[in-house]
């Protein structure tokens, strides 16, 4: 736990907001009218990225294979 402490004060936590919550509702749309799907959780982060502008570091096949429109992704 004494890590997290450490860790938590030097990053910047953005709240879930109505944008968030918007990205993720048209995510859902688009995903499920071309056939894909992402976990839940998974669709989240993509969305609240998307919201928030910017880049999603990530390593996940399923949010890449959602290809959303305007969320740059960097593979790791």
């Amino acid at each position: 736990m004494s890590a997290v402490r450490v860790f938590l004060p030097r990053i910047l936590i953005h709240p879930w907001d109505e944008a968030a919550a918007e990205a993720h509702a048209r995510i859902r749309v688009v995903a499920k009218r071309l056939g894909r799907s992402a976990g839940a959780f998974d669709m989240m982060i993509a969305a609240h990225a998307d919201a928030l502008g910017v880049t999603l570091v990530t390593n996940d096949a399923a949010i890449k294979n959602l290809a959303i429109e305007g969320l740059r992704i960097v593979s790791w």
